[in-house]
């Protein structure tokens, strides 16, 4: 995976944030893109769905690496 093949050089950004979505959740956002779409977005309790009014998605995030909290 092209993360772990990077990580080193990513732990050296200490802001850095980095989410993968996973395959199954994208296809599914894909379904809802239209070319004059208008989504809704709920977040709630920890989880984020997408809507067009007819159908919606959960996105689900699996974090690969959070910000770094600690001192310098």
């Amino acid at each position: 995976m092209w993360f772990a093949q990077n990580s080193s050089q990513f732990e050296r950004l200490k802001n850095l944030s980095v989410i993968n979505l996973p395959m199954e959740n994208t296809r599914a956002i894909a379904k809802l893109a239209q070319r004059n779409m208008q989504l809704q977005c709920t977040i709630q309790d920890g989880q984020v769905w997408l809507s067009d009014g007819n159908d919606s998605a959960q996105v689900e995030r699996v974090l690969l690496k959070v910000p770094s909290t600690r001192g310098h």
